[in-house]
């Protein structure tokens, strides 16, 4: 059966204009995202993973701007789009869990508030009554104990996995095709962490949903992804799919990011890291922006962009000499 593409990002740049100069924080990404599949998105923190998932919703906040690129829904051209029929997009067939609901959910409005808003926003609904019964069925749903009474009440009143549940309640509010969860389980214990991903399973399967899964835990990722997408400094490394991510990856920072992560069965007596820090994205490096870190780079890594593309069955990578250290 021939794979649906929902979504494809193509040469995606967005740039904040700042005192300091202007950060290339995302700079040509390509992402393609399947109908049904859950995509994980990987990479250390300032690769551009947020980035580009606001930059899908054109929800940049200022000095942020985005520069060229298509971003193409159902074959619709996003860029394209007024802010009008945006808005009618984002929350009803695209939506976004966001990384902490501790700020984004609203201190001051009480959680059912927040819900029925995106409900009478987006969906035909007769009365306020029927919202509210909408929203407390909502709050069931993602397993909120009591919710006829806890509609009422306000997200400081609820423990970090609770808030966590509300902001996906509030994201899948109207039935979204495609949801971004970015980093659904940090700051919370494991056994928290499971039961959100528990969650995230049913809400793709009950919805028929695609998942977007943003997240700098590996352990998160295999568990949950069909394919995976790494990104370093606004640039794609690889995509491919999970087994291959973890068991055979080609690009040397998916295998430095493989070989940091520590597995159960093994013994070593010190943890690797990566050597060096994510560049400053305001004067990143020339060519390769991964070569000041990599022990296989040569004088061409410094002086030309590698190409992304296909390596063969669907396995992308960015690097000069993938076929030399494989």
């Amino acid at each position: 059966m021939t794979e649906e593409k929902l979504l494809d990002v193509i040469g995606l740049k967005t740039y904040f204009y700042t005192l300091a100069g202007v950060v290339q924080a995302v700079d040509g990404i390509n992402l393609d995202i399947m109908k049904g599949e859950t995509l994980g998105i990987v990479g250390e923190s300032g690769s551009g993973k947020t980035v580009t998932v606001l930059s899908i919703l054109r929800i940049i906040p200022p000095p942020g701007k985005i520069i060229s690129g298509k971003i193409l829904y159902k074959n619709e051209d996003l860029m394209t789009k007024k802010e009008s029929e945006m808005l009618d997009i984002r929350g009803k067939e695209i939506a976004m869990s966001f990384q902490d609901p501790t700020t984004s959910l609203n201190p001051v409005f009480t959680i059912g508030d927040q819900i029925i808003e995106v409900i009478k926003r987006h969906q035909k609904v007769e009365s306020k009554e029927e919202a509210v019964k909408r929203t407390i069925d909502l709050l069931k749903e993602v397993g909120i104990s009591d919710p006829q009474s806890k509609i009422w009440h306000y997200p400081w009143e609820f423990s970090g996995g609770m808030k966590q549940r509300i902001a996906f309640a509030r994201a899948i509010a109207c039935r979204p095709q495609l949801l971004f969860a970015d980093e659904p389980t940090t700051s919370l214990d494991v056994t928290i962490q499971a039961q959100i991903l528990d969650f995230l399973r049913d809400l793709k399967k009950t919805f028929n949903m695609t998942l977007v899964l943003i997240s700098h835990d590996m352990g998160v990722i295999y568990e949950m992804a069909d394919r995976i997408a790494v990104l370093y400094a606004g640039r794609n490394c690889e995509t491919a799919d999970r087994d291959t991510i973890f068991k055979n990856p080609r690009h040397p920072y998916t295998k430095a990011l493989m070989t940091s992560v520590p597995r159960i069965g093994t013994t070593i007596d010190e943890l690797k890291t990566i050597p060096g820090e994510i560049p400053d994205l305001v004067y990143p490096p020339a060519g390769c922006r991964f070569h000041p870190r990599c022990q296989y780079a040569k004088p061409i890594c410094s002086k030309e962009i590698p190409i992304y593309k296909d390596s063969g069955d669907g396995h992308f990578i960015a690097c000069h000499r993938w076929r030399e250290i494989e």
